[in-house]
């Protein structure tokens, strides 16, 4: 099973040169990694231009420009894989994410969402769980939170790609986590 990356970028030189190296070393030589960049011209496309010049893996194109869903959509129109991974410009990936997914997926999931830990920008952790963080301003935690970070998900193409679907926030139950 091929595996696409679906990457979203906007301004982000400061973390995505870390990030591609994270995913490009759990990826076969058939995979790829899209990146649609929303602000083309500054230094995320000289870093991902260049780093693609040295890796056939990843492909650069200039984003739609109407804000983050937008941008995903257009770089998920543009994979090609079997399975589709969704990655924000700032996210490391574990070790073992491709690989644990992907056996997910040939278990017969469709549709994979999974925890993450919280960090600081140099990769200490600050929360063991991504559903146990504050997602809102007064820090009161929810469990479940509203979950509209979409760089945990990863789409199974043959059978998603033919349904009509939106990125909205969704809110999940306790059972289901």
């Amino acid at each position: 099973m091929k595996v696409s990356v679906a990457l979203a970028a906007y301004n982000g030189e400061k973390y995505i040169a870390e990030q591609l190296h994270s995913i490009l070393v759990q990826l076969r030589s058939d995979d790829e990694v899209i990146v649609s960049d929303d602000n083309p011209g500054g230094e995320t496309e000289r870093i991902v231009r260049e780093m693609a010049a040295s890796d056939k893996r990843i492909h650069y194109f200039e984003g739609p420009g109407q804000g983050v869903i937008k941008n995903f959509e257009y770089a998920i129109s543009k994979t090609t894989g079997d399975i589709i991974f969704l990655s924000d410009q700032d996210d490391v990936w574990m070790p073992d994410k491709v690989h644990a997914i992907t056996r997910e997926i040939k278990d017969g999931a469709v549709l994979v969402l999974h925890n993450a830990e919280v960090t600081d920008e140099s990769l200490n952790i600050t929360e063991e769980s991504f559903f146990n963080h504050p997602h809102e301003k007064s820090g009161k935690r929810k469990v479940p939170a509203y979950l509209n970070s979409v760089f945990i998900i990863i789409l199974q193409r043959q059978r998603i790609l033919s349904l009509s679907f939106v990125f909205l926030p969704v809110r999940l139950s306790p059972c289901c986590l």
